[in-house]
């Protein structure tokens, strides 16, 4: 009962970081696109798809597959709000306080076990209200973000057992869970995730190899792990990666998000200006990636307390060894003399900004503040325990709040203004690389069907999966399609699949002269029903062997 009272606190506290969204009016963030993307979810939910990929209202009105690459799962919750009633606005603003909430929610649960509930507590309200939480809504509007850092506590889970001697059943499905909601909601986040996982597993193997096989059974619950939260995720990430080809996201990693451009300086973990605007060259940022006075202050402390105890063997300083290395490593991936690995780790440019590593150093540091608070005196961490976070929430009040609001009609965020052009530009990298962006409104192909002599035109049907339109043309001519060309489409005409010519990322239809039915439809690719399978199987096995463990184990 007592834990559950102080749960509910935690959440009551945590909702003060999300009182501006409460209001009717928005403020403006770096990717001002989270409205519009809970649209095209909704309307893609609307017209069948599942899992959704194919948005049809942005790319300039083209379609795009956003969801094919960007991480879907804070948009599905989005998506369903709009869908049972809720305007998008609205919707948009609770699953942006779902994913705030769900940090120190899951970090209580998690760290309770290992520190008692008084110092998890404590633990969730720092990683809560650490800066760069308040960076990731209120000025960079990062919302795949907020929900990945939310689950990093479950992948700690996942570590931390093991190490215990806890090898069971529970630990690898959470561990695994962990690492698949990342991935479903931040790609890159995800990435790293498996990334320093696997690594992890790396190391531990060479120690295993020396070592005696008592160590075997954490070595199987890590690679069970990694490789079920990666099979769960398979219908997202396998299309991802085999598909990016197909679009311009590569174009992403030069010019303003070379990596190379926004490593952090020491000084500005300690203190850098708080700002709403952009990360650039040197240590001087429009935006702050400040750890916090108070997480810094027990962060130290902690450390002091672990020296000064010689690490005596116990669950807590197991645990707070594997938060001073997921600090560490996450401090050094943000600084410069990390680029050479930046180098040498495939992909890893495309993690883009190293400061992403804020969102593991902020838990990192969370958990080693709770071995620290766990190590005082019952009477003090009472006293403490209020006193400091009073004192976060004084503090962190006038950096969880925008720079300003912007009263606009909820209409406005329907209208073809904002979604074909607005919201479209500010995220254009999933389209075709040949495919001419507009610069303005008037550039928008408006007409879905462009012919090169008078045509009649009559849609029947236009759904983000699926077009059909009956054509009456006086001449045999060819007609472009302003609907992106993407693998999965297939055309139609009177009912016999075509091949279509693709020129600027658009299909040209070849007609007859007389009436002809076209129909453009949406389906998976090879890869995205691979990828379908593997995980509907994971699922289903994973499921049968929880339960039946469940059974044996009661």
């Amino acid at each position: 009962m007592k834990k559950f009272i102080i749960f509910i606190a935690v959440i009551f506290l945590s909702v003060f970081a999300v009182v501006p969204l409460f209001g009717s009016a928005y403020f403006p963030i770096h990717d001002d696109t989270q409205v519009g993307r809970v649209i095209g979810m909704s309307r893609s939910l609307l017209d069948g798809q599942f899992p959704v990929r194919w948005v049809g209202d942005l790319g300039y009105g083209y379609g795009y597959p956003l969801f094919n690459y960007y991480g879907p799962l804070p948009y599905y919750i989005g998506g369903i709000l709009v869908n049972i009633g809720f305007p998008a606005l609205y919707a948009t603003k609770i699953m942006m306080g779902i994913g705030m909430i769900l940090a120190p929610a899951l970090a209580f649960v998690v760290l309770t076990p290992f520190f008692g509930v008084l110092a998890a507590s404590l633990s969730s309200i720092l990683f809560m209200y650490a800066p760069y939480h308040a960076v990731q809504l209120y000025v960079r509007g990062a919302v795949g973000e907020l929900y990945a850092t939310a689950f990093l506590p479950l992948i700690f889970y996942g570590l931390l057992t093991p190490l215990l001697g806890k090898i069971h059943h529970r630990s690898i499905a959470i561990g695994s869970l962990g690492i698949a909601l990342t991935i479903l909601s931040h790609t890159i986040i995800g990435y790293v995730s498996v990334v320093l996982y696997s690594v992890w597993i790396i190391l531990y193997t060479l120690v295993s190899f020396f070592g005696k096989k008592k160590y075997i059974p954490a070595l199987f619950s890590y690679v069970c792990q990694v490789l079920v939260g990666l099979l769960l995720s398979a219908f997202f990430w396998l299309p991802a990666v085999f598909e990016m080809g197909y679009t311009s996201v590569s174009s992403q990693i030069s010019g303003s998000a070379n990596f190379k451009d926004h490593f952090v300086c020491a000084s500005q973990f300690l203190y850098s200006p708080w700002g709403f605007g952009g990360s650039t060259l040197g240590c001087v940022d429009g935006m702050s990636f400040k750890i916090g006075t108070m997480q810094l202050a027990l962060f130290f402390y902690g450390i002091f307390i672990f020296w000064a105890h010689r690490f005596r063997p116990s669950q807590k300083s197991v645990a707070m060894l594997v938060g001073i290395v997921l600090t560490w490593v996450a401090l050094f991936f943000m600084s410069a003399p990390s680029s050479l690995i930046w180098d040498r780790i495939v992909n890893f440019s495309y993690i883009q900004y190293p400061w992403r590593f804020l969102s593991i150093a902020t838990f990192g540091i969370a958990v080693v503040c709770g071995y620290a608070f766990s190590n005082s005196g019952s009477f003090v961490r009472r006293i403490l325990a209020v006193l400091i976070i009073v004192l976060v929430l004084v503090v962190s009040s006038d950096e969880f709040s925008p720079q300003r609001f912007v009263a606009r009609p909820l209409e406005a965020y329907t209208s073809k203004e904002e979604l074909h052009f607005r919201v479209s530009k500010i995220s254009d990298e999933y389209l075709p690389r040949d495919i001419i962006r507009p610069q303005s409104l008037s550039e928008v192909k408006s007409v879905v069907f462009q012919a090169e002599n008078s045509v009649t035109k009559d849609i029947l049907t236009d759904r983000s999966n699926y077009l059909k339109a009956m054509i009456q043309s006086s001449v045999d001519q060819n007609i472009t399609v302003a609907k992106t060309w993407f693998v999965g489409w297939h055309y139609f005409v009177n009912g016999n699949e075509i091949t279509p010519r693709v020129v600027n990322g658009f299909p040209i239809i070849h007609v007859l002269r007389g009436s002809s039915m076209i129909e453009l439809r949406l389906s998976d690719t090879p890869v995205q029903r691979v990828g379908n399978v593997i995980s509907i199987l994971t699922v289903v096995c994973a499921a049968l062997l929880f339960i039946r463990y469940e059974k044996n184990n009661a």
